[in-house]
């Protein structure tokens, strides 16, 4: 989802509070230092780190690259997480940041006293999301299913799912979807395999053998293998998906891994 020119610029004027030096970590870290023109230019002048940091952002606006531009704001928000008073560009940050379709919240969390006299300590963490998404209980059914991947000591497809998720959350479609169909075709495989000692390496056939051992129904073999079918199409190709369909994409195949995992094995 694209951001606006005043959230760019707030992002910029937060990102120019770093040092010299952190200034350039960070730029890395969120993949838009090939905009940064770097602490001296040609004729060896000092560059102020406010032009550092509006020249790297302007150019990741050039390129439209905005989930880059959400990590370095979230990164700069979580910087003073930890400080009593945000400064009055967080609040405007936030704001502009709403305008365009996100949502900035910060979670507050206490953390255990240390020792017999201790007290405890509120830590708080920002998270960046776009609108809408905690109306949507994707986070609790993928916790549910990363929980059921473990149990089953499906290891491979919950590290896939995990990759999944976080790329979901980073705003990588295509990578979402590309990591999402491999944690599908290895709980078909894996279920197909501990059940009935199959041998084979294919999610759609190893979903045609739980329906020829009656473990899925028609309409459940059905459902199953068209949404398997579905899950090749606008995987990995860049420019390919979108943030709409990567979340349904998500939605349905969290369900049908779900409902495999608490209705067959």
């Amino acid at each position: 989802m694209p951001l606006s020119q005043r959230t760019v610029g707030l992002i910029a004027q937060a990102a120019s509070e770093f040092g010299h030096a952190s200034l350039s970590t960070e730029l890395l870290k969120a993949g838009i230092a090939d905009g940064d023109p770097g602490q001296v230019d040609r004729a060896g002048k000092s560059i102020a780190r406010d032009k550092r940091a509006a020249a790297a952002v302007k150019d990741a606006l050039a390129k439209k690259r905005w989930p880059k531009l959400l990590a370095l704001a979230d990164t700069v928000l979580n910087r003073l997480a930890s400080q009593g008073e945000m400064p009055s560009w967080a609040t405007e940050l936030g704001l502009s940041l709403r305008a365009d379709g996100y949502d900035a919240i910060a979670v507050e969390t206490e953390d255990e006293a240390p020792g017999f006299w201790g007290s405890p300590t509120v830590k708080r963490t920002w998270k960046i999301s776009p609108l809408g998404d905690e109306d949507v209980p994707l986070a609790a059914n993928a916790t549910a299913l990363a929980a059921d991947l473990k149990s089953h000591g499906m290891d491979i497809a919950a590290n896939h799912f995990d990759q999944a998720f976080q790329s979901l959350t980073a705003g990588r479609w295509e990578a979402a979807n590309g990591q999402l169909r491999a944690t599908y075709e290895d709980v078909l495989i894996e279920v197909a395999r501990t059940k009935f000692g199959w041998t084979g390496n294919s999610g759609g056939q190893a979903l045609d053998v739980l329906h020829g051992k009656k473990v899925l129904n028609d309409h459940e073999h059905d459902y199953l293998k068209g949404l398997w079918g579905m899950s090749h199409t606008n995987g990995s190709h860049p420019g390919m998906s979108n943030q709409t369909e990567a979340q349904i994409r998500m939605q349905a195949i969290v369900a049908a891994i779900r409902f495999i995992l608490n209705g067959v094995v």
